[in-house]
């Protein structure tokens, strides 16, 4: 697959996530970062932020100049420095964070003004990818695979090694036969009790990455189906996105906005227009909660600075309490 990922389509476009508050992570990120900072914009794996390796592992197969990014306008100050680089056509600032299928939406909204026969692979940016380019080249093959098959919408299955209760579930139905590991999707599972995760584990189920791949027009036909009205309220222009008119109808647009999930509410209800293709080769890992963090840090034994302070921290405290809680000599009366 590796060869392939030179071979850039004109057609590829990317839309990364980028707009979530990360608040589970966020007492984290305080002590990382000395602030309270999302955990996208924050270089919890060394001086890169999980934003900026998100950027780095998508360009190896889709051009910058095709990637947009989802942000929020609050975190304008956090963002900018980052992303100073791009288009302002490629930077989708959300007035604020309405959930990932508003996110979604307003990133398909734009990308139809530019390629409206674009296919399209949706990433998160707060996930741990350890082989960058095996799993970028399974995203290759799920490209391939929805030329195809326009009409399919593909997400990349994790091959798991554990029972974990804690992520969502892909149960795979029959091969569909597109080359690779792909096949239909029977059932989602968010986030099953331990006892069913086992059995999902035993029985050859996924994990959720949430990576998707497929024709812009397949995404926006799914989302009306699912969610007719909040599908038409993105379906007008808006202008240029520099332009303050396009901004203020924005701003009205997401006060009326509810919270929609892209996974539960539109996903969920087409698992009939779903596949799964099964990723391996390939350590990955949603970073939702610290614990997940260190998990990381000792699965592949990275010592970024902020973890040998903390280190260095604890063990000078260790002392100190040795110290003060050791028995004073000094005053000792068994002393000559």
């Amino acid at each position: 697959m590796n060869g392939r990922l030179n071979a850039y389509s004109h057609e590829r476009w990317a839309i990364i996530l980028a707009g979530g508050d990360g608040s589970r992570l966020m007492p984290l990120c305080r002590r990382i970062t000395g602030c309270s900072v999302p955990k996208q914009f924050c270089p919890i794996f060394g001086r890169t932020t999980l934003l900026g390796q998100t950027r780095r592992r998508v360009s190896l197969l889709v051009p910058p100049t095709r990637i947009l990014t989802v942000v929020n306008r609050a975190h304008e100050p956090l963002y900018s420095p980052l992303l100073k680089d791009i288009p302002a056509d490629n930077l989708v600032v959300q007035p604020q964070n309405r959930g990932t299928a508003a996110a979604i939406l307003c990133a398909l909204r734009r990308l139809s003004e530019l390629n409206p026969r674009a296919s399209v692979a949706v990433f998160p940016s707060d996930h741990f990818v350890h082989n960058d380019d095996v799993f970028m080249a399974h995203v290759d093959l799920a490209f391939h695979s929805v030329s195809e098959r326009p009409g399919l919408i593909l997400l990349l299955g994790m091959t798991p090694d554990r029972a974990e209760s804690a992520y969502g579930w892909i149960e795979p139905d029959e091969p569909i036969g597109l080359g690779g590991e792909v096949a239909r999707v029977r059932r989602f599972w968010e986030k099953p009790p331990p006892q069913v995760a086992l059995q999902l584990w035993k029985h050859g189920c996924l994990w959720n990455t949430f990576v998707m791949i497929g024709k812009l027009t397949t995404f926006i036909t799914l989302t009306i189906r699912a969610l007719p009205e909040l599908a038409s309220a993105f379906s007008r222009p808006f202008g240029p996105p520099d332009a303050p008119e396009h901004k203020e109808e924005l701003k009205r647009l997401y006060a009326c906005l509810p919270d929609s999930n892209f996974s539960d509410e539109v996903l969920a209800r087409n698992p009939n227009r779903l596949g799964v293709l099964r990723v391996a080769g390939v350590y990955w890992n949603d970073l939702g909660e610290p614990q997940r963090v260190f998990e990381t840090l000792a699965r592949t034994k990275a010592r970024p600075a902020w973890l040998r302070r903390r280190v260095a921290t604890s063990i000078a405290s260790d002392r100190v309490v040795r110290r003060a809680t050791a028995p004073d000599t000094a005053h000792d009366d068994r002393r000559v």
